[in-house]
């Protein structure tokens, strides 16, 4: 999700400033990529074909190590700042459970975390990606 979020942020945003912003989430359980850009109407088009492209880029292109390295560090500290207050370890320890899991969980999957390398994000991108499987929808005012 970082990887992707970075990659999209930079390409619409950034180099074609075509939108305003980029945010996306994955929903691990129900393996779901969402990905939120937000856009002047004008824009539309060209934020839309850029998305297509990058993720295309993500399914046949392996990213770069640091690329890779920045991704582990940003969702490894991320899920270290869930555990800070008591709150939000008991979340945490609930949502394990919630996965017929153990505490321990959250350790496995920080372990997965830094173990993932560039060929690996690929071959997921290559099978959570695929076209059949993508729905593109535009909400805004019609223009």
């Amino acid at each position: 999700m970082v990887l992707a979020e970075d990659r999209l942020f930079r390409r619409v945003r950034l180099d074609s400033g075509a939108s305003y912003g980029v945010n996306a989430s994955w929903t691990v359980d129900d393996r779901v990529f969402s990905l939120f850009v937000y856009a002047a109407p004008e824009s539309v088009e060209d934020v839309t074909e850029n998305i297509v492209a990058e993720l295309e880029r993500a399914r046949h292109e392996a990213p770069s190590e640091d690329e890779v390295t920045v991704a582990q560090t940003v969702l490894l500290e991320e899920l270290a700042e869930r555990f800070e207050t008591p709150s939000g370890a008991a979340d945490m320890v609930s949502a394990a459970f919630m996965r017929r899991s153990t505490p321990e969980y959250w350790h496995a999957f920080a372990l997965g975390i830094a173990n993932v390398d560039a060929n690996a994000v690929r071959r997921a991108a290559q099978r959570y990606w695929h076209p059949r499987d993508r729905a593109i929808a535009i909400a805004g005012p019609a223009g």
